[in-house]
């Protein structure tokens, strides 16, 4: 199987977290086939590994076309031209939004499915950062990506898409439940990419809130901010660490003070990868089946978080065990071989599906009717079709529902046949999808279709 994966990031096992879930695509799609990687440099440099293609960005139009600029960046006539000289493929996977419609123009001339891999919810997160015009033209995108893909995924559950939850790093899940670490040092960490706005805000609240009623108490207590911007948010970030595991090994407590977003939060992942109890917000464990005393402690006031830590510090006992607590969780739900078992089951369904699902229109099609058929021009990819009397029949039986067979004979009654014109209708089917004017429906979501059971 030939696959595309199409990414805004180079894709690593270490870093952003955008970067490492790049990289769990590309590892996990591993299994599958032979993966031509798309790297089209959109949020960070193209770091060059072997068959990974950099796609220079499509400079942005002028033209107000209703989506975000990232997306214009990245348009599906762009993956057309790729799709010449590297394709047909028989999946392609887009990881986030505004690479989806690129993503749309490799899968031309083919009957490839279309994964979209929105990971956030960039219209909650645009409403969120009060940014109206974002949230429309996310939404706008959203529902050009719901007419031309066979699977929408994301990092947390939601009604339209699959789950497919976000991992820790691979190197996390090796430590035991029983990890021993210094008790008697009081060092709290917080660890994110501070280029994203929400960790910029979160860290500097915590600064500002927390910890001066931390130490107040505490003295003793030190904070260490650490990522990509960290230094230019506190005077205690400590920038890009490559190796976290003397971080949290030396760590008394996990800090994830997150106050927006719509994703999942790898931070608190990792530190139950490695062990370490974690104090969050509501919104820094969105998305994760985190029990609140169980797995992590949640507050969303100053005065309740540094309670909190507090907590952590004068009694060792519970940070064991809401550290332990949140390391069998990861264990169970959030490891790589879990999630990526998952993942990989949703696409070869995808995949080994494509004739029983039923079929549905690309949306937003304009069609015009003339005397020998149909002429159907789809403005995403640029391209107009002249369908003939067959193809003109079989494209206006074709409703979300009818599945191949019923659109057999639904053409076997409007024609008044004898047999089943089934070479016919199959023909006109393969043309429709080769010229993207059809798509394969997708399956119902199912939002525990990448988890395994916790026991409570």
């Amino acid at each position: 199987m030939r696959i595309a994966l199409v990414l805004p990031i180079s894709p690593a096992t270490r870093g952003t977290g955008l970067a490492m879930r790049a990289g769990f695509w590309q590892r996990a799609l591993a299994p599958l086939g032979d993966v031509t990687t798309f790297v089209l440099p959109l949020c960070g440099p193209f770091v060059e590994h072997e068959n990974d293609v950099k796609v220079t960005p499509a400079w942005p139009s002028t033209t107000d076309s209703g989506l975000p600029p990232l997306a214009r960046c990245a348009t599906a006539p762009h993956g057309m031209q790729w799709a010449r000289s590297h394709g047909p493929f028989d999946l392609v996977v887009a990881f986030r939004s505004y690479t989806g419609l690129f993503a749309a123009g490799l899968c031309a001339g083919s009957t490839a499915p279309l994964i979209v891999d929105l990971d956030d919810d960039d219209v909650d997160l645009a409403i969120q950062m009060g940014d109206g015009q974002s949230a429309e033209e996310y939404r706008r995108l959203l529902e050009l990506l719901s007419g031309q893909a066979s699977l929408l995924l994301a990092a947390a559950a939601a009604p339209d898409r699959h789950l497919v939850p976000n991992v820790t790093p691979r190197h996390s899940t090796s430590r035991t439940p029983s990890i021993e670490r210094d008790h008697t040092s009081a060092i709290g960490v917080m660890v994110g990419n501070f280029t994203y706005q929400p960790n910029t805000a979160g860290a500097e609240w915590l600064v500002d809130h927390v910890m001066p009623l931390v130490n107040a108490t505490r003295p003793d207590f030190r904070l260490r901010i650490i990522g990509p911007g960290s230094e230019a948010v506190a005077a205690s970030g400590e920038g890009f660490v490559d190796d976290l595991a003397d971080v949290y090994g030396a760590a008394s407590v996990a800090l994830v003070p997150v106050m927006q977003g719509s994703g999942t939060r790898i931070k608190a992942l990792e530190a139950w990868g490695h062990g370490v109890p974690v104090v969050a917000t509501t919104a820094g464990l969105g998305g994760l089946e985190a029990v609140d005393g169980q797995h992590a402690l949640v507050a969303d006031t100053p005065d309740e978080f540094a309670r909190l830590i507090l907590e952590l510090l004068d009694s060792p006992e519970l940070g064991r065990r809401i550290g332990g607590e949140g390391q069998r969780l990861v264990a169970a739900r959030y490891s790589y071989d879990v999630v990526a078992a998952g993942a990989i089951g949703l696409l070869r369904d995808a995949v080994e599906n494509l004739r029983t699902e039923p079929l549905a229109l690309i949306m937003g099609l304009d069609v015009t009717e003339v005397d020998d058929g149909l002429v159907v021009f789809d403005p995403i990819l640029g391209q107009a079709h002249h369908l003939n009397a067959t193809a003109a029949i079989v494209f206006s039986l074709i409703d979300g529902h009818a599945v191949d067979a019923e659109i057999l004979a639904q053409a076997q009654e409007i024609f008044s046949l004898d047999n089943p014109p089934t070479a016919e209708v199959d023909a006109a089917i393969d043309a429709l999808h080769r010229a993207r004017l059809i798509r394969r429906t997708p399956v119902q979501p199912r939002s525990d279709h990448c988890l395994e059971a916790v026991g409570t």
